[in-house]
């Protein structure tokens, strides 16, 4: 159903996309081995946010100096999310969709590009996305920081199915539970001052 819909809402996309093809006018960039997009620093996924006002100046100029400058290295995943997540799974109080945590687990691993970068050191570690970028379809997603995006949704769905596990195991704390967890989580996320000019 969801290939269907997705299918119909495409449907415009792909049918100038087949025309192209048809055509002979679809453009292919050519995916060099080893100098083709980089993906995201590993450090990039675990650092916390760098728009928080009390973040330092260093870590916002870090993410700047990065290959894609800042809007395409931002991907911290929250850490209130991640202990939600650990505490729901260490106590065992389900909650935990295996099919949301692959996913996690594999656009994250996929958004740190063909090889895997730390802290600014190019490790040559491959991984799956070495090999992806070469296939016809999957390979004209060009950027692999943009699959961060599926690496936040899929903790957001995680998150909430252990942030509801937990309310429920404790019925009584659930309004402290969820209190707390709330305002550390908006503590965490505020991008405070906004510029909206």
């Amino acid at each position: 159903l969801m290939a269907i819909v997705g299918t119909l809402l495409l449907s415009p996309q792909l049918v100038a996309i087949a025309e192209r093809v048809s055509d002979g006018r679809i453009v292919h960039a050519p995916v060099p081995w080893r100098s083709s997009a980089p993906g995201l620093d590993l450090m990039s996924q675990l650092l916390p946010n760098p728009s928080h006002p009390l973040a330092p100046d260093t870590l916002r100029a870090w993410f700047e100096g990065e290959p894609g400058h800042f809007e395409e290295n931002v991907a911290s995943i929250p850490w209130v999310a991640l202990c939600v997540i650990l505490v729901a799974w260490r106590s065992r109080s389900g909650g935990l969709s295996r099919f949301w945590a692959a996913t996690a687990l594999l656009f994250g691993v996929m958004s740190l590009g063909p090889f895997i970068r730390v802290a600014g050191i190019e490790t040559y570690i491959p991984t799956p996305w070495t090999f992806l970028r070469y296939v016809p379809l999957i390979g004209e997603a060009r950027m692999p920081p943009r699959m961060a995006a599926v690496v936040i949704m899929a903790v957001a769905v995680l998150f909430a199915g252990a942030l509801a596990s937990l309310a429920q195991r404790h019925p009584r704390r659930r309004p402290w539970i969820l209190a707390v967890v709330g305002a550390a989580l908006a503590f965490e996320l505020c991008p405070a001052p906004r510029r909206l000019y």
